[in-house]
């Protein structure tokens, strides 16, 4: 497992904003999991080859002076094709199978994000490389 030492530590306060941005976060770490063990899955990987080449789930965070905080959340997963980044954060748009999703999970994370707290949520991806999450979220 990879882990990379950071000096942000996120704390939560019980309140139905910052749950909604915790709601956010775990979305999108669902999604990452999510896509990759279905490219397990599609790809036939037995354990060994697994274990040989593991999966990445790589989450840092960073305070931006005088501006708030990111968070990047990426995988080495199998990427979302470049048709579908543009319509990602669209309501019912889904990179996942048939019945395996709703489509809506990304476009309240970018609600959330945007719209109540004034952040950005940003994806960057490449197919056969992975998918990176980027959200700024302002003090």
């Amino acid at each position: 497992m990879e882990t990379a030492k950071q000096d942000t530590i996120l704390i939560v306060e019980d309140n139905p904003t910052n749950i909604k941005i915790l709601f956010s976060f775990m979305n999108l770490l669902a999604n990452a999991i999510d896509a990759l063990d279905e490219d397990n899955l599609n790809k036939g990987l037995s354990y060994e080859e697994i274990k040989q080449n593991p999966n990445r789930l790589i989450i840092k965070t960073s305070v931006i002076k005088g501006a708030g905080v990111e968070i990047k959340i990426a995988d080495n997963g199998p990427g979302i094709p470049a048709e579908m980044q543009s319509r990602i954060f669209e309501p019912f748009v889904t990179t996942k199978p048939v019945g395996k999703g709703t489509g809506l999970g990304l476009s309240i994370c970018h609600d959330i994000i945007m719209e109540k707290h004034g952040g950005t949520l940003l994806c960057n991806s490449k197919l056969g490389e992975g998918t990176e999450f980027v959200i700024a979220i302002p003090q």
